[in-house]
This record gives structure tokens, sequence and C-alpha cells, in this order.
């Protein structure tokens, strides 16, 4: 486990985080300058803090008390740059040999990372997802013990983002140590990472799951912005921005531009974006947007209708009522007034459904893209070398 209690003074505010981070992804948002980059510098030895510790398990990278200090050298940090940091008069070849600690880890990295057709070309003549590819693999080559990843998609086009996505989403499972991943974007973040941190101003604003820290972001607020709404809101006006993941499966796009997408049992209809058949989804649904009946709702403007279980009811200060719905295995949150729990007899154990409109699901994220989970299955053998890479990098 990496172990980061650090402060530094930077303009206009002070980073001042105390995080750990255990083995797989953990995906770090919030706007330029938040401290982000700054973070991960501290982390790799790049940057000094200003007072505090960085762990390891049991070995001290940095303590300010016991003046202590581990070499950049010596941490083994793996790093992923916004822009590659390649030496462009070299072919990819010697690029990946600076990292290499032995000659099996860089057979099996070559592969793991799909650079192998690569190998003899000058750096100068590759793409800029090109780039990445090799940037990763010279990080993995190392055999890190941590992997950082500071906002690799930076400057990259749709297809070659769409690609490095993909092949990042079927390398980092297998790489078993803490990796670290700075970006604004939230479908990066749910595709990659199953533990998130909101950072702002060099304060955690929420640390958690996809559902505690993404869907606390308020609606119509960009991840730039998003720090702005802070820990100083009343909280009521929390409790008005509280929102709801949903997961599911993209099972048909149709023609008016709505995709379905399967929940459990049930269904939904949300816009279909940039949505492919049989790609796995998050969708956020507002509190404030949902609409609680003891009967599925017919003929009406809203589309969706989800039949579920109430299991708690919370009595806010404003006459308002927070009530949480079970439905196929997800958490929903519908923000009502008390005399509508009073006039529809809610409490909890009842059933009710949940309903409200396709508009209403403000953020769709690609959790998982069906074109890479169809290549996966249908190439056996690249998860068997993605197993054996495992058991060198590890």
């Amino acid at each position: 486990m990496l172990e980061v209690d650090v402060r530094r003074q930077l303009a206009g505010f002070k980073l001042d985080v105390s995080l750990r981070f255990d083995v797989g992804v953990t995906a770090i948002l919030g706007p330029s300058g938040a401290g982000k980059s700054t973070l991960l510098r501290l982390i790799s030895g790049l940057d000094r803090p200003d007072e505090g510790s960085i762990r390891l398990g049991n070995q001290v990278w940095f303590d300010s008390e016991q003046n202590k200090e581990l070499d950049v050298r010596h941490r083994q940090v793996g790093m992923m740059f916004q822009h590659p940091r390649l030496l462009n008069h070299m072919d990819v070849l010697s690029n990946v040999e600076l990292g290499v600690r032995d000659e099996q880890s860089y057979e099996d990295v070559v592969k793991l990372t799909g650079v192998e057709p690569l190998i003899l070309r000058p750096v100068a003549s590759l793409s800029g997802g090109e780039k990445q590819r090799v940037m990763l693999a010279r990080a993995l080559a190392g055999k890190p013990k941590v992997l950082l990843l500071d906002e690799p998609f930076t400057g990259l086009d749709q297809v070659s983002r769409r690609e490095l996505l993909n092949r990042l989403a079927r390398v980092l499972p297998t790489v078993k140590i803490p990796i670290l991943f700075v970006t604004h974007a939230f479908d990066e973040a749910a595709r990659l990472a199953r533990h998130f941190v909101h950072l702002s101003a060099g304060q955690v604003i929420s640390s958690g799951s996809a559902e505690e820290v993404l869907g606390g972001i308020a609606p119509g607020v960009d991840i730039e912005r998003a720090g702005e709404r802070g820990p100083d809101l009343p909280v009521d006006a929390h409790e008005a921005a509280t929102s709801s993941l949903i997961s599911g499966e993209v099972v048909a796009l149709e023609a008016s531009g709505l995709a379905r997408i399967k929940v459990g049992g049930q269904s939904v209809d949300a816009p279909a974006g940039n949505f492919s058949v049989g790609d796995r989804v998050y969708l956020r649904l507002w509190a404030r947007d949902v609409v609680l009946s003891p009967l599925p709702g017919r003929q009406l403007s809203a589309r969706n209708s989800l039949a579920g279980r109430i299991e708690t009811l919370e009595q806010l200060n404003n006459g308002q009522v927070m009530v949480r719905i079970a439905v196929e295995g997800e958490a929903i949150s519908a923000l009502v007034m008390a005399q509508t729990v009073k006039d529809l007899r809610l409490e909890q154990g009842k059933p009710v459904f949940v309903i409200f409109k396709s508009t209403a699901l403000d953020l769709s994220m690609v959790v998982e893209d069906a074109v890479a989970r169809k290549t996966s299955k249908s190439k056996p053998k690249e998860v068997s070398d993605e197993t054996s890479a495992d058991q060198v990098i590890e």
C-alpha cells in the first residue's frame, strides 16, 4: 500500500492531502491547478514536499520528521506524462530498453502494450497515441512498484484516445501495483478506475467509489469547476445536488437518438451519445429529477419507470425527504416533499416505481467498450500473454 501524507505550498493555496492507495487504479479528478500533477511529482520524487511522509509498505520514500528522502532513482516509479518524453533520435526498441530491468520483462511488456509492430520504427515517425503506448511500455519494463499516469490522453484525437483507452483498460488490471491516474474526464476515470479522489485547491473533496465521488459533482458543473462547490455549501444544497449512478449495458440504439440500456432485468432509455451496442455504461440521475409512484408511469413524457423498494427515508431540515430506493442492485435517490411521503404513504420496505425523463440522465460514461471486450474474448492467447506479464511486473 502507498501511503501519502504531505503538505506543499503552491501559488494561491496549500496542497494538503492524506491518502492511501491500494493495488489497482485510483483516478484523481479535479480542475486545472488543483494540485493533481504536483501530487504525482511529490510521490515520484521529482518534487519535494514541505513536510509530511510518503511510504510504500515498509519502505520510507520521504519523511520530514526523520529527515529521510529516498532518491527518485531508487523509488522504482513508472510514469506516463501528458506529453510523451521519448528520445526522438532513437527507435522504439532503444527507448523501451532504457527502462528494462531484465530481458523477460522486456519481451512480456512489448507484447502486453502492443508496441511489437512499432519496435524498429523511429520515434519521430509515430503518432501521438503510438508514442504514449511506447511510454507505457518503457514505464512497465522497469518493473515499477508504483505507476503514475498524468493525463496521458492530452492532445490525442478521438481515434487515438479510444485506442489508448482500450489498451490501458486491458493492461492496467494485470499490473498488481498502486496506479494513480490523473484526468479531467469522467468517462476515462470510470473506464479505468474503481477508486476515485476529487481534489480541488489542494484539498481532498471526496474519496471513494464512483457513486460516492462522481455522483457528488453537481449538475451542469464541469470538472474544471467542480471544486467550487466545495465543503462550504449548506447541507441542504449538498442534498439537492445528490445523484445516483446507474450501471447497465447498451442493448439497442434507436433511430430517435436514444439508447436502450439494460439495468438488471429492466431497461431505461438514455441519450445515445457515442454509445455502441454492448458497451457497459454508467448513467447519472439527479435526486431532484426523480418522481416516485406506487404505479408504473404510463402515457407520461417521462419515458423511464423502474420498479424498486424503499430502503431509507431521511428527513431534511427544509421540509424535504431524501428517499433511497433499491433497484436491481443499484441505489437510487429521490428528493421529495415531506407531504408527498405522507400522501403516497411511502415507508421503508414498500415497493415503489422510480420515474424519470431520458433527458434527466446528464452524465453517461462507458465503463467497458464493446469492441474491446469482443476483441479480448476472441483472443484467448492475448489474455495468456497478459497473465504471464503480470508475473513479471508484479
